[in-house]
């Protein structure tokens, strides 16, 4: 048999308390294993002080003064050493060494005329045995590991399953909603029924135009999420005036939040203006996706509010605050998720769209290496906030941002 473990520093532990036979097996031992270090006990509590550190490996007589072998194998496991355990018995002491087996002793051997010769070979079969078994259970392990991961695998795929189904459905229904909408329109325009430059005609004018922008609206936000999954989105990052971007999209939300829901939008700030490097279209994009989220959410009456300012961070801070119906603690952890929609059935809140306004506007912020957040309590209103680089010298710690002023008088 070749001796694999001929050239391995072993550290053996001999329990033999009759000194000839601890001799003889330590001899055999460093015949065997020469780069080895051999330890005796003639007892069980010397033994156990030669536990630290571990041994490789433990050979014991059965009989010993103060315990036998079987109590010691059970004593050392008990203590929660793995060690490989091979126990020695007289002749005629199989029944024993069986008991031993089982108990966990990795081998066992007769201590007849020839068990010197055989000791050898039932060490580094102990040993074999010990190193294979760690193998199993190493393999077992990382298949576990492997069946869980494959599981979590399975049930996210199930859960993007069920989404795109949803998202399906979803969609669906928000494309043949407008859909129907112009065609109906565009029925009674051309029937005649009503007539352009009436005021019927003019309002069916009006739910056609306003159905194609809605149209317009949830085919741009399945371009961009193609986009950012390919990770295909180019942006145009510029010098960009914040307030200039701020203001854009206060004029450009201000009449329909009044004129729809009588909402008042405002936007507090003031100071300096610095400058961010920037997309301006997908900023806007972002602050019109928060501003009208916001809108949606908010009962008539209410008000939204936009807040700029600069922290010491040298980072621009943007946050659109309403006053609508909040968003409860279950569902803060997803609202960033793709095609994920708070469900709400407050009277003046609708939820229309695809459920990616958000997951692409955060993600379009992180492209400009900020940050978007959301703090928010059920019926206490939601604060959407973000964060862009100040840009250049602007960096420099600033004041508020400037108000946004409409004929001379602040916006609030």
């Amino acid at each position: 048999m070749i001796n694999l473990y001929k050239d391995t520093p072993l550290q053996i532990l001999i329990i033999e308390d009759n000194k000839d036979h601890a001799f003889l097996t330590s001899k055999t031992f460093q015949k065997a294993f020469p780069l080895s270090k051999i330890s005796i006990a003639e007892t069980a509590r010397e033994a156990y002080e030669k536990l630290s550190p571990p041994p490789d490996i433990i050979v014991s007589d059965y009989n010993l003064p103060d315990e036998d072998g079987l109590a010691i194998l059970q004593n050392v496991k008990s203590r929660g050493f793995d060690i490989p355990f091979v126990i020695m018995t007289g002749a005629g002491d199989e029944k024993l060494a069986v008991e031993a087996l089982q108990a966990g002793a990795y081998n066992y051997l007769v201590k007849d005329e020839a068990y010197l010769s055989a000791l050898p070979k039932v060490i580094r079969e102990a040993l074999d045995k010990y190193r294979f078994q760690k193998e199993k259970e190493a393999l077992e392990q990382e298949v576990r590991e492997k069946n869980t991961a494959l599981e979590r695998a399975n049930q996210e795929l199930r859960k993007l399953d069920q989404l795109k189904s949803e998202f399906i459905a979803a969609v669906s229904h928000e494309f043949r909603t407008p859909l129907n909408s112009i065609k109906e329109s565009i029925a009674l325009l051309a029937e005649g029924v009503v007539k352009i430059g009436e005021e019927q005609g003019n309002r069916v004018f009006e739910i056609a135009a306003n159905n194609v922008n809605r149209l317009a609206l949830l085919i741009d936000d399945l371009l961009d999420f193609s986009k950012l999954e390919a990770g295909r989105m180019r942006l145009e990052k510029q010098p960009q005036d914040l307030s200039e971007i701020i203001a854009e999209v206060v004029d450009s939300m201000k009449g329909i939040a009044e004129k729809t829901k009588q909402i008042r939008l405002v936007w507090v700030g003031g100071g300096d203006h610095p400058q961010v490097f920037a997309d301006k279209s997908r900023i806007v994009q972002v602050l019109m996706n928060l501003v009208d989220n916001a809108i949606k959410f908010t009962p008539p009456g209410g008000r939204v509010t936009i807040t700029s300012e600069v922290n010491g961070d040298a980072q621009a801070v943007v946050a659109v605050e309403d006053t609508g119906i909040g968003i409860g603690k279950e569902d803060l952890g997803r609202i960033f998720k793709k095609f994920e929609q708070v469900r709400t059935r407050q009277p003046g809140t609708e939820v229309r769209g695809t459920g990616l306004g958000l997951a692409i506007s955060k993600q379009i912020v992180e492209l400009h290496e900020g940050h978007l957040r959301v703090e928010s309590e059920l019926n206490r209103g939601s604060r959407f906030i973000f964060t862009l680089p100040v840009y250049g010298e602007a960096a420099k710690p600033q004041a508020k941002l400037s108000t946004h002023t409409q004929g001379g008088k602040n916006a609030t």
